[in-house]
């Protein structure tokens, strides 16, 4: 069975902190840098960036493409 990027809170079970801690991020930001709050953006910097800002941002927004779903549809 293919299984894809789901956002099922079940397939975090097996990963580590640091990317369940990211996981709830993007959830709550909705994949959004600027709804992260100073403290949640300088932990994705630590975690994902390397300690670089632009590079957390290309990581964070990487990850939100691929984890959350589509967002929109016809209006």
């Amino acid at each position: 069975m293919a299984t894809g990027c789901n956002p099922n809170p079940e397939q975090n079970v097996g990963l580590p902190p640091a990317e369940k801690r990211m996981d709830q991020l993007l959830e709550k930001s909705k994949g959004s840098w600027d709804a992260l709050t100073p403290e949640e953006r300088k932990e994705v910097i630590t975690t994902i960036g390397n300690g670089n800002e632009t590079t957390a941002r290309v990581n964070f927004s990487a990850r939100a493409s691929t984890s959350l779903p589509p967002s929109g549809g016809g209006r």
